[in-house]
């Protein structure tokens, strides 16, 4: 059975729980990564699910539970991945059709055309000593470093400002996206 919303199909499967049929609509990527994670596990996935729901407050919409119970995994394995903040950041570096993804360590990042910079770009708008990203133990900021070109974040024009992930930070015609 399909429960169709807009524009989206979401399969139904059912699981005994707590003695009872109860039905799941989850979107086709919940389930494969259901499926995925209890095959990693050495489970089924019914058994998986269960495990899942018993460490969540399942209470209420289960499907909704599910879901968040997975997002939460997806980053938390995220954050492990790319490491503590303070020790590694991830940043997706665009620059005209070249894409590259810089890992850096520290709690401050140079950003600029010279080479002395963490992240060097080769724009004619973007300044010897462009900006700075830093960390101040709970969240990265962007400064612009008074550049008569400006830096943008998330569109906006900004002197100081917090970079929340996946915030796109402007210069010239480059972007520094934090993933």
């Amino acid at each position: 059975m399909l429960l169709v919303g807009v524009g989206v199909i979401m399969p139904k499967r059912s699981i005994k729980l707590d003695g009872k049929t109860t039905s799941l609509f989850l979107e086709d990527t919940f389930w494969r990564e259901l499926e995925c994670r209890a095959t990693a596990e050495g489970e089924t996935w019914p058994n998986y699910l269960r495990q899942l729901l018993e460490e969540t407050d399942s209470t209420g919409n289960r499907s909704a539970s599910v879901k968040e119970a997975l997002m939460a995994s997806l980053r938390d394995d995220y954050d492990r991945l790319c490491g503590d903040p303070g020790s590694q950041s991830c940043w997706l570096v665009e620059q005209g059709e070249e894409r590259r993804r810089e890992v850096l360590g520290g709690t401050a990042i140079t950003v600029g055309s010279s080479r002395g910079n963490s992240i060097v770009l080769r724009d004619p708008q973007v300044a010897p000593k462009h900006l700075i990203l830093t960390f101040d133990g709970e969240r990265w900021w962007v400064a612009d470093l008074n550049t008569v070109q400006g830096t943008r974040l998330n569109g906006h024009p900004v002197q100081v400002a917090p970079v929340p992930r996946r915030g796109e930070i402007s210069l010239g015609s480059c972007h520094i996206i934090r993933v």
